[in-house]
């Protein structure tokens, strides 16, 4: 039962950095950049209850 534990989050691990990509480059593709690159500040919105620094 532990090896099939171990293989399991052994599996998710390496998962892991795929799904990121692809959330990543879902994300992008919603807000019609080609890349990270073309990502500014004018893509982040503050709430304005968020406290300041």
């Amino acid at each position: 039962m532990l090896m099939d534990l171990r293989l399991s989050v052994n599996a998710g691990v390496t998962r892991a950095p795929e799904l990121l990509q692809t959330d990543l480059e879902s994300t992008l593709k919603l807000l019609g950049c080609a890349s990270m690159a073309a990502l500014d500040r004018s893509y982040i919105q503050v709430s304005p209850s968020w406290p300041a620094d």
